[in-house]
């Protein structure tokens, strides 16, 4: 028997349904059709995570989440249905449950770019709320893996600084304020952060060097910035004169939001009927349509 994946059967049904007008391969399933394979196929995993797809499409994003935990409850490696669930978690607040999804997504298939960086951001998050509870270590380590998932995340590498030297590391806060910069040049709060970590470790040319940056991207930041520095006794506090060693403090940035990827049905679907996961057996006869 030649196996089939459900989004082929549901091509040829509408195949069918819409040969007199010939716009078979531009008429999409619609809610109804891909119900009915779930009602014929309800052991089928995909039928679920395809109807998932599709109520996400129309904004039904709870009958989604129901229909990708069906999905996943029929085969738990799914990764596709991990991803849309953990994203789905996300947005909705529910980080652990994100978190729980979207590192079995990833474990499953490493390679999943969109899961990883999407796990990255929750990471993120986590990271900046333990931030804002003054928890440095709980901090430190959801950022570390945000970094790790997301190396172009300028906002956890500033906050992962920012934890860092709250407990006193200056050196791998320097580092990680330099990586948020290199991933956006544009970071004011990292190269502020910077300058305040150089202003910790007596790293007078780097204050300076920052407060130059500083006042070509926020004056008024830069000029914060100088606030903090002190000067021999006597001198003017001009900004050439040389800078002792002071006090700043540091300033955190917001996480990344989750970015909702839309739910790839359509296009997939009319094209490559089986870009959707692995392809699974239908229960249908070779050649037989609905």
């Amino acid at each position: 028997m030649k196996k089939a994946c459900v989004a082929s059967t549901i091509l040829a049904s509408l195949m069918v349904l819409a040969a007199s007008s010939g716009l078979a391969q531009q008429k999409q399933p619609s809610l109804q059709d891909l119900q009915a394979v779930v009602q014929r196929e309800p052991d089928n995993p995909q039928a679920h995570y395809m109807l998932g797809l599709k109520y996400e499409i129309q904004g039904n994003s709870q009958q989604a989440l129901q229909a990708y935990q069906k999905a996943l409850s029929l085969k738990a490696d799914y990764p596709e249905a991990l991803y849309r669930l953990g994203e789905l978690k996300a947005v909705q607040g529910d980080r652990q449950g994100a978190v729980t999804a979207l590192t079995k997504a990833v474990k499953l298939k490493p390679d999943y770019r969109e899961a990883k960086t999407t796990l990255g951001t929750v990471y993120g998050q986590q990271g900046a709320a333990y931030l804002q509870q003054g928890n440095w270590t709980a901090a430190a380590a959801s950022l570390k893996e945000a970094v790790a998932l997301n190396p172009k995340d300028d906002a956890a590498f500033n906050n992962l600084g920012t934890a860092l030297a709250a407990q006193g590391d200056y050196d791998q806060a320097i580092n990680a304020f330099q990586s948020a910069i290199q991933a956006n040049p544009g970071n004011i709060d990292a190269h502020y952060n910077l300058g305040s970590a150089y202003l910790q470790t007596g790293n007078k040319q780097g204050v300076l060097g920052q407060y130059a940056v500083l006042g070509n991207l926020d004056p008024a930041l830069a000029g914060q910035l100088f606030e903090q520095l002190s000067f021999p006794r006597g001198k003017s506090g001009y900004a050439k004169e040389t800078p002792q060693h002071g006090q700043a403090g540091m300033r955190p940035s917001l996480p990344a939001e989750i970015a909702v990827s839309p739910p790839p049905l359509p296009d997939p679907l009319r094209y490559t009927p089986d870009l959707q996961g692995a392809p699974l057996d239908s229960k249908l006869p070779s050649g037989q349509m609905r």
